[in-house]
């Protein structure tokens, strides 16, 4: 059966910029996404999705990491770090990378480690004082047995203002960290995987729009009290917004290379922790997924 398939290697994404899934949305046709702030995304594919703002709602778009899905829509917008690949299926899917999509699933997989020594570290600057640094190292640790760590920094003051507080708004600082273990031995590969994300962002800029079904009363004060605001980024909400996530992962692999096929005996598991506080709001999320060997 003929399947609808994007698909973009490291190299690209290097050249285009792309640094997370709403990069890849914005580079790939019949793919959307919004994200009301960091916990809550929205992917659309051929304009089917989920419009729950839930971070622990369950997306109808599947997005994975090796093959292991993350299954809470406030995890899914993690930063790529040493991406080999990122591939992009239209329509429904069924369980291959653990459970069933009825819009479609975008897959991202990690550069595993090679046999030769080698690394890069690169450095970042731009407005707003956002400035970041990447660094990537592998290295052979014995015959077979490779080693391959990757981590990644951020910081931004924000392109918004709170004219309130004084407050600036979208920005704040990421970590991310991903190590991995791989030996072979003669047609059997065994890989273990951790991975760890950290984002203490500032507030999101808020900006009132009326519609036909607003209170006239409440937006012509809302339109007065926006009077003097310069541009859509300027925003009055509550001081001491921010967001706050973390994401843990650990995944186990074990591949048998038969005369006809690579078998991938076990995926083992993984697991998301995170949480999101927007001033006096709180909202956790966690997931834990077992994938024991394909049936």
């Amino acid at each position: 059966m003929p399947i609808a398939v994007s698909a973009l290697g490291g190299t690209a994404i290097e050249r285009s910029g792309i640094t997370n899934v709403l990069d890849i949305a914005q580079r790939t046709p019949s793919v959307t996404m919004t994200q009301f702030n960091v916990g809550e995304p929205q992917t659309y594919i051929r304009g089917v999705g989920s419009q729950t703002d839930s971070p622990a709602s369950e997306p109808s778009v599947l997005i994975s990491q090796d093959e292991v899905p993350i299954g809470r829509g406030g995890a899914s917008s993690v930063t790529f770090l040493d991406v080999d690949r990122v591939e992009v299926l239209r329509g429904p899917q069924g369980t291959l990378y653990g459970r069933n999509a009825s819009a479609g699933a975008i897959s991202f997989y990690a550069r595993r480690p090679q046999d030769q020594f080698g690394g890069s570290i690169e450095g970042s600057y731009g407005r707003f004082d956002t400035k970041g640094v990447k660094g990537i190292l592998n290295v052979p640790l014995a015959d077979g047995i490779t080693a391959r760590g990757a981590m990644q920094w951020s910081s931004s003051d924000g392109h918004a203002h709170n004219i309130r507080t004084g407050e600036d708004l979208q920005g704040g600082k990421r970590w991310a960290g991903r190590l991995q273990l791989q030996g072979k031995f003669d047609r059997l590969t065994m890989l273990l995987s951790g991975d760890f994300a950290k984002d203490d962002l500032t507030g999101d800029s808020r900006f009132d729009v009326g519609g036909p079904y607003s209170n006239q009363a409440i937006l012509a004060l809302i339109n007065r009290l926006q009077a003097g605001y310069h541009n859509v980024w300027d925003s009055s909400g509550f001081s001491g917004t921010f967001q706050d996530r973390r994401n843990w992962g650990l995944t186990g692999r074990i591949d048998y290379e038969a005369d006809f096929a690579t078998i991938p005996f076990a995926r083992i598991f993984e697991l998301t922790l995170g949480g999101r506080l927007t001033h006096d709001r709180k909202s956790v999320f966690q997931q834990a997924i077992h994938n024991g060997p394909p049936g």
